[in-house]
Protein backbone atom coordinates (compact mmCIF):
# COMPACT_ATOMS: atom_id res chain seq x y z
CA UNK A 1 0.00 0.00 0.00
CA UNK A 2 1.42 3.31 -1.20
CA UNK A 3 1.92 6.28 1.54
CA UNK A 4 -0.47 8.40 -0.45
CA UNK A 5 -3.16 5.69 -0.54
CA UNK A 6 -2.68 5.47 3.02
CA UNK A 7 -2.96 8.90 3.89
CA UNK A 8 -5.81 9.50 1.59
CA UNK A 9 -8.03 6.61 3.50
CA UNK A 10 -6.89 7.48 7.17
CA UNK A 11 -8.05 11.59 5.90
CA UNK A 12 -11.30 10.06 5.02
CA UNK A 13 -11.41 8.06 8.17
CA UNK A 14 -11.80 11.08 10.10
CA UNK A 15 -12.51 13.98 8.11
CA UNK A 16 -15.58 16.30 9.38
CA UNK A 17 -16.05 17.71 6.20
CA UNK A 18 -15.43 18.27 2.22
CA UNK A 19 -11.94 19.68 0.91
CA UNK A 20 -10.04 19.46 -2.49
CA UNK A 21 -9.27 15.89 -2.07
CA UNK A 22 -12.41 14.80 -0.69
CA UNK A 23 -15.84 14.39 -1.11
CA UNK A 24 -19.36 13.26 0.75
CA UNK A 25 -22.00 11.64 -1.18
CA UNK A 26 -25.59 10.80 0.54
CA UNK A 27 -26.51 8.34 -1.83
CA UNK A 28 -26.07 6.82 -5.19
CA UNK A 29 -28.26 5.19 -7.56
CA UNK A 30 -25.72 3.25 -10.21
CA UNK A 31 -29.15 3.25 -12.30
CA UNK A 32 -29.51 7.04 -12.61
CA UNK A 33 -28.20 9.16 -15.55
CA UNK A 34 -27.79 12.15 -13.38
CA UNK A 35 -26.09 10.67 -10.51
CA UNK A 36 -23.30 9.01 -13.02
CA UNK A 37 -23.23 12.51 -14.40
CA UNK A 38 -22.36 14.41 -11.39
CA UNK A 39 -19.94 11.71 -9.67
CA UNK A 40 -18.12 11.23 -12.95
CA UNK A 41 -17.47 15.29 -12.90
CA UNK A 42 -16.70 14.29 -9.13
CA UNK A 43 -13.55 11.76 -10.42
CA UNK A 44 -12.04 13.72 -13.02
CA UNK A 45 -11.83 16.66 -10.98
CA UNK A 46 -9.96 14.67 -8.66
CA UNK A 47 -7.78 12.97 -11.29
CA UNK A 48 -7.11 16.45 -12.88
CA UNK A 49 -6.36 17.75 -9.16
CA UNK A 50 -3.96 15.06 -7.98
CA UNK A 51 -6.08 12.18 -6.83
CA UNK A 52 -8.40 12.17 -3.96
CA UNK A 53 -11.64 10.11 -2.38
CA UNK A 54 -15.02 10.27 -3.01
CA UNK A 55 -17.51 8.37 0.12
CA UNK A 56 -20.82 7.42 0.00
CA UNK A 57 -23.42 6.94 2.61
CA UNK A 58 -22.62 10.34 4.39
CA UNK A 59 -23.87 14.39 4.66
CA UNK A 60 -21.92 16.92 3.75
CA UNK A 61 -21.54 17.70 7.33
CA UNK A 62 -19.74 13.77 7.20
CA UNK A 63 -22.83 12.39 9.49
CA UNK A 64 -24.01 9.17 8.53
CA UNK A 65 -26.83 9.37 5.98
CA UNK A 66 -29.05 6.86 7.21
CA UNK A 67 -28.31 5.05 3.64
CA UNK A 68 -27.03 1.31 2.86
CA UNK A 69 -24.74 2.03 -0.31
CA UNK A 70 -23.06 -1.22 0.29
CA UNK A 71 -23.76 -2.53 -2.95
CA UNK A 72 -21.08 -0.19 -4.34
CA UNK A 73 -18.41 -2.52 -3.08
CA UNK A 74 -19.07 -5.30 -5.76
CA UNK A 75 -19.58 -2.66 -8.24
CA UNK A 76 -16.92 -3.54 -11.52
CA UNK A 77 -14.33 -1.15 -12.01
CA UNK A 78 -14.53 -1.96 -15.24
CA UNK A 79 -17.49 -0.28 -15.85
CA UNK A 80 -17.02 2.79 -14.30
CA UNK A 81 -13.51 3.53 -16.28
CA UNK A 82 -16.83 2.80 -20.03
CA UNK A 83 -18.74 5.24 -18.58
CA UNK A 84 -15.39 8.37 -17.91
CA UNK A 85 -14.89 7.11 -21.66
CA UNK A 86 -17.96 7.82 -22.99
CA UNK A 87 -17.65 11.31 -21.65
CA UNK A 88 -13.60 11.81 -22.19
CA UNK A 89 -12.46 9.83 -24.48
CA UNK A 90 -9.62 8.74 -21.66
CA UNK A 91 -9.61 4.80 -20.36
CA UNK A 92 -8.88 6.30 -16.91
CA UNK A 93 -8.76 3.51 -14.99
CA UNK A 94 -6.32 4.87 -11.72
CA UNK A 95 -9.60 4.22 -9.20
CA UNK A 96 -10.65 1.52 -6.86
CA UNK A 97 -13.40 1.27 -4.88
CA UNK A 98 -12.31 0.40 -1.21
CA UNK A 99 -13.99 0.30 2.48
CA UNK A 100 -13.31 3.21 4.68
CA UNK A 101 -14.48 2.96 8.24
CA UNK A 102 -15.54 5.92 10.47
CA UNK A 103 -17.01 5.33 14.20
CA UNK A 104 -17.43 1.80 13.62
CA UNK A 105 -19.61 1.94 10.31
CA UNK A 106 -18.53 0.69 7.02
CA UNK A 107 -18.47 3.25 3.78
CA UNK A 108 -17.86 1.88 0.53
CA UNK A 109 -15.60 4.84 -1.34
CA UNK A 110 -13.79 5.53 -4.75
CA UNK A 111 -10.32 6.45 -4.25
CA UNK A 112 -8.93 8.16 -7.11
CA UNK A 113 -5.39 8.50 -8.49
CA UNK A 114 -3.51 11.61 -9.96
CA UNK A 115 -4.05 11.68 -14.28
CA UNK A 116 -0.64 12.50 -15.53
CA UNK A 117 -2.49 14.74 -18.03
CA UNK A 118 -5.56 16.95 -17.35
CA UNK A 119 -8.72 14.74 -18.47
CA UNK A 120 -10.76 17.20 -20.78
CA UNK A 121 -14.75 16.19 -21.51
CA UNK A 122 -15.46 15.68 -25.40
CA UNK A 123 -19.29 15.25 -24.91
CA UNK A 124 -21.86 17.19 -22.19
CA UNK A 125 -23.24 15.80 -19.27
CA UNK A 126 -26.59 15.77 -20.03
CA UNK A 127 -29.27 14.37 -17.58
CA UNK A 128 -33.62 14.78 -17.72
CA UNK A 129 -34.00 16.71 -14.67
CA UNK A 130 -37.61 15.94 -14.81
CA UNK A 131 -40.65 17.91 -16.56
CA UNK A 132 -38.71 17.66 -19.82
CA UNK A 133 -36.00 19.53 -18.65
CA UNK A 134 -31.94 18.99 -19.36
CA UNK A 135 -29.69 19.57 -17.07
CA UNK A 136 -25.91 19.74 -17.36
CA UNK A 137 -23.14 18.52 -14.77
CA UNK A 138 -20.36 19.45 -17.43
CA UNK A 139 -20.26 21.05 -20.63
CA UNK A 140 -18.04 19.91 -23.74
CA UNK A 141 -14.48 20.44 -23.79
CA UNK A 142 -14.34 21.62 -20.21
CA UNK A 143 -11.50 20.98 -17.54
CA UNK A 144 -12.18 20.08 -14.12
CA UNK A 145 -10.74 21.04 -11.27
CA UNK A 146 -11.49 20.77 -7.23
CA UNK A 147 -11.70 23.61 -5.90
CA UNK A 148 -11.67 23.50 -1.94
CA UNK A 149 -14.78 21.08 -1.38
CA UNK A 150 -16.11 21.54 -5.52
CA UNK A 151 -15.92 20.08 -8.87
CA UNK A 152 -15.59 22.62 -10.89
CA UNK A 153 -14.07 24.24 -14.57
CA UNK A 154 -10.41 24.86 -14.30
CA UNK A 155 -8.89 28.15 -14.81
CA UNK A 156 -5.03 29.24 -15.26
CA UNK A 157 -4.12 28.77 -11.95
CA UNK A 158 -5.52 25.34 -12.33
CA UNK A 159 -2.94 24.69 -14.96
CA UNK A 160 -0.26 26.08 -13.52
CA UNK A 161 -0.48 23.99 -10.29
CA UNK A 162 -1.11 20.35 -12.40
CA UNK A 163 1.80 21.52 -14.38
CA UNK A 164 4.30 21.80 -11.15
CA UNK A 165 2.58 19.35 -9.90
CA UNK A 166 4.36 16.78 -12.63
CA UNK A 167 7.39 18.47 -12.66
CA UNK A 168 7.87 17.90 -9.14
CA UNK A 169 7.16 14.51 -10.03
CA UNK A 170 9.48 13.90 -12.52
CA UNK A 171 12.18 15.25 -10.80
CA UNK A 172 11.49 13.24 -8.09
CA UNK A 173 11.31 10.02 -10.18
CA UNK A 174 14.89 11.04 -11.85
CA UNK A 175 15.99 11.66 -8.56
CA UNK A 176 15.12 8.16 -7.13
CA UNK A 177 16.70 6.85 -10.10
CA UNK A 178 20.33 8.60 -9.78
CA UNK A 179 20.63 7.62 -6.32
CA UNK A 180 20.21 4.00 -7.21
CA UNK A 181 22.85 4.48 -9.75
CA UNK A 182 24.93 6.29 -6.65
CA UNK A 183 24.04 4.10 -4.29
CA UNK A 184 24.66 0.74 -5.63
CA UNK A 185 27.50 -1.32 -3.87
CA UNK A 186 31.04 -1.34 -4.93
CA UNK A 187 31.67 -3.64 -7.95
CA UNK A 188 28.32 -3.55 -9.41
CA UNK A 189 28.04 -2.47 -12.50
CA UNK A 190 25.53 -0.56 -14.10
CA UNK A 191 24.96 -0.91 -17.65
CA UNK A 192 22.75 1.30 -20.32
CA UNK A 193 21.19 -1.40 -22.75
CA UNK A 194 21.43 -0.83 -26.66
CA UNK A 195 18.36 0.00 -28.67
CA UNK A 196 18.34 -3.36 -29.94
CA UNK A 197 17.57 -4.77 -26.65
CA UNK A 198 14.50 -2.69 -26.25
CA UNK A 199 11.13 -4.09 -26.09
CA UNK A 200 9.36 -4.90 -29.44
CA UNK A 201 6.63 -2.54 -30.31
CA UNK A 202 4.72 -6.34 -31.23
CA UNK A 203 6.84 -9.12 -29.83
CA UNK A 204 7.22 -7.04 -26.34
CA UNK A 205 10.09 -9.19 -25.84
CA UNK A 206 13.65 -9.16 -25.92
CA UNK A 207 16.35 -12.10 -26.07
CA UNK A 208 19.01 -11.58 -23.36
CA UNK A 209 22.44 -13.74 -22.42
CA UNK A 210 24.10 -13.88 -19.01
CA UNK A 211 27.67 -14.45 -20.54
CA UNK A 212 29.60 -13.21 -23.18
CA UNK A 213 29.99 -15.81 -25.24
CA UNK A 214 27.60 -15.32 -28.32
CA UNK A 215 26.59 -18.67 -28.85
CA UNK A 216 25.39 -19.44 -25.69
CA UNK A 217 21.16 -19.48 -25.69
CA UNK A 218 19.43 -16.81 -25.17
CA UNK A 219 16.63 -15.72 -22.88
CA UNK A 220 13.27 -14.30 -24.02
CA UNK A 221 12.24 -11.74 -21.74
Amino acid sequence: MSTDRERTIARAELAQRESKQLDFKREFDTASNEAWCEVIKDIVAFANSGGGIILFGLENNGTDAGINCSSLMEYDIADITNKIFKYTGNQFADLEIVEVVRSGRHYPAFLISRSDVPIIFTRPGTYDAGGGNQKRAFSQGTVYFRHGGKSEPGNQDDLIVWRDRELANLRRSMLQGMRKVVEAPIGHIVSVLPTEMTLGAHSGTFEARITDNPDAPAISI
